[in-house]
């Protein structure tokens, strides 16, 4: 009672204070039920009012309460002076400003952000245009491994330059007996006793699928090095089969390219390197598949030779 004697005394002084008269009757809008001796008029300005002081209006009130309602329609719970609504904090009401600004925040100027399919179709057409480049062949780098090319050559496989390596495969039984290796024997006798020695003290097991390079030792005739590669332990009906002998070649041939090799490095000279048909003869591989083996060997680093030379004698030796 108290209380509304207090409001009723400050919303009389603040009244008092306002000349009434000169707001428009028709600006206020009559609410509520008028029976009860009481009514709700509402401002323009959406001030609601509920008075009982001599008002200019026709209409007999009873007593004054006002409530105001702020402009923002975020403010519409504001607290009436009876106390019907709470009024809202300063962190909720700083909360409720700062969802406006989100709410009303500007679109920039470049427009409104991209969606992510728009970012994902922009993103897109970059790559296309990058695919579309013509690509610089000067920074392409080809990785692989140089390997050996072997060229098929036709004459006699001993008319070669001094200093040249010439190749061809042996039983690890100590035997020159026929084929290209009887023409070796007969051309290079230091080179076989070299060759008779090493097998005489080392058993087939440890020579097979390695390599014997033998420096030029004859008196007369081409400085050459004899290349012996050991791809069956015996020969004759007792050598190894075709597999077996492939087996054994592809290791024999790495051995040897790594003795010529260290060669070069102690400053030797090696002008070129030859090959017969190896172990197509007396040994019965089809030569492509040893040539597949040379053609697959690794050039060793500081190699100055890429090529070797297969040779097929015009006449049979």
């Amino acid at each position: 009672m108290k209380l509304l004697t207090a409001v009723e005394g400050l919303v009389k002084s603040a009244l008092a204070k306002v000349d009434l008269g000169k707001i428009p009757e028709a600006a206020w809008c009559l609410f509520g039920a008028l029976s009860s001796g009481s009514a709700r008029l509402q401002h323009p300005l959406k001030c609601e009012l509920l008075v009982t002081t001599d008002f200019p209006t026709q209409h007999p009130l009873e007593e004054i309460v006002i409530r105001s309602k702020a402009m923002d329609p975020q403010n519409e719970a504001a607290t009436d002076l009876a106390g019907n609504n709470p009024t809202p904090s300063a962190e909720s009401g700083l909360e409720t400003q700062n969802t406006a600004r989100l709410n009303t925040a500007e679109v920039p100027k470049d427009g409104p952000s991209p969606t992510p399919e728009s970012t994902q179709k922009k993103s897109s057409e970059t790559v296309d245009d990058k695919d579309t480049e013509p690509q610089d062949p000067v920074n392409t780098l080809d990785l692989s491994v140089p390997k050996f090319r072997v060229v098929e050559r036709e004459g006699n496989i001993f008319d070669a330059p001094d200093h040249s390596v010439l190749i061809h495969a042996c039983n690890c039984f100590g035997v020159w007996g026929a084929g290209i290796a009887a023409a070796f024997k007969d051309r290079y006798p230091k080179a076989y006793r070299q060759y008779y020695r090493l097998c005489k003290y080392n058993s087939p097991d440890e020579l097979v699928g390695t390599a014997l390079l033998i420096r030029p030792s004859e008196k007369r005739g081409r400085k050459h090095y004899v290349a012996c590669l050991f791809t069956s332990r015996l020969f004759g009906l007792g050598r190894d089969s075709p597999e077996q002998i492939l087996k054994y070649t592809e290791p024999a041939m790495e051995d040897l390219m790594e003795q010529i090799a260290e060669v070069v490095r102690k400053g030797g000279t090696v002008s070129e390197i030859r090959t017969c048909h190896i172990n197509s003869g007396i040994f019965s591989v089809p030569w492509e598949r040893s040539k597949a083996i040379m053609e697959d060997l690794e050039i060793p680093e500081g190699f100055g030779i890429h090529e070797i030379t297969a040779w097929t004698p015009a006449q049979r030796l």
